[in-house]
């Protein structure tokens, strides 16, 4: 995707949801035809029009370990999850599913995905039954429109730079009741920092060299997230991140990898 055009930006930025406030006759086509399903998402999604030729997913389970820190000195909170490739996967695109358990208070949350090597979430519906006292909370989002497409990210190459907004739809259903949908917009802007001997990963066997992506997203509200992404084309997934968001510090690592047989 070097270099790409004006072409491109404005396929992309014509890309949307139907509904947006414009008339019947000048309305794009919908990005995902219908209600947004794992069914419909896969082949509609301009995946490599917007990333590059990014590596497909390459396993067949992940088990990755996270540290969660609350704050400065805290005891970090630590847990092992589960992704799992469903069938469905298109290229690029994985139906990935999540499964955390949170000993310490007894709870247990699945999450399921269509993601673009963990880089970027298409579609996610994540499930917290009621436990402890707090509700059954379920939180459906999906990425409406992609705007403003400045630059690449993939094929990976040191100094590679992407940009781009988001529009994400976005509701949140507790014990039964719908909240009133929300229209989101994010930008985010990826850069590639450096490539890593593979051999600096010692909690799985690596053979291919690791690139860190610095990712920045701007949240409505204009308050910045960081993350770093180690990213492993031979597994087609990061195989370490770090972020921090409202104050809290989440840092995760590969110790599992199965690889798709």
């Amino acid at each position: 995707m070097k270099g790409a055009g004006a072409g491109l930006a404005l396929l992309l930025s014509t890309i949307m949801v139907a509904g947006c406030g414009q008339s019947e006759s000048d309305q794009p086509p919908p990005l995902f035809p219908g209600v947004p399903t794992f069914d419909l998402l896969s082949q509609e999604f301009p995946a490599e029009s917007l990333f590059g030729p990014v590596p497909p997913p390459n396993f067949s389970k992940l088990s990755y370990l996270e540290h969660i820190e609350t704050r400065p000195g805290a005891m970090p909170v630590e847990h092992l999850f589960e992704l799992v490739i469903r069938k469905g996967s298109f290229g690029s695109i994985g139906r990935v599913r999540s499964e955390y358990t949170f000993a310490g208070v007894n709870s247990h949350a699945v999450e399921e995905s269509l993601q673009l090597a963990d880089l970027l979430e298409i579609f996610t519906y994540a499930h917290e039954p009621r436990s402890g006292g707090r509700p059954e909370t379920v939180t459906r989002t999906y990425v409406a429109q992609v705007d403003q497409v400045m630059g690449h990210l993939f094929p990976l190459a040191v100094d590679n730079r992407l940009r781009f907004e988001v529009t994400r739809y976005y509701q949140v259903e507790r014990d039964g009741r719908r909240a009133e949908a929300q229209t989101l917009d994010f930008s985010y802007d990826m850069r590639v920092d450096r490539k890593v001997d593979p051999a600096n990963y010692t909690t799985v066997k690596l053979t291919e060299p690791v690139w860190v992506i610095q990712i920045l997203e701007t949240d409505p509200d204009g308050v910045e997230h960081r993350r770093e992404a180690h990213f492993s084309p031979e597994v087609g997934m990061p195989v370490f991140d770090a972020r921090r968001q409202d104050g809290v510090v989440t840092a995760r690592r590969l110790v599992r990898w199965e690889r798709e047989t």
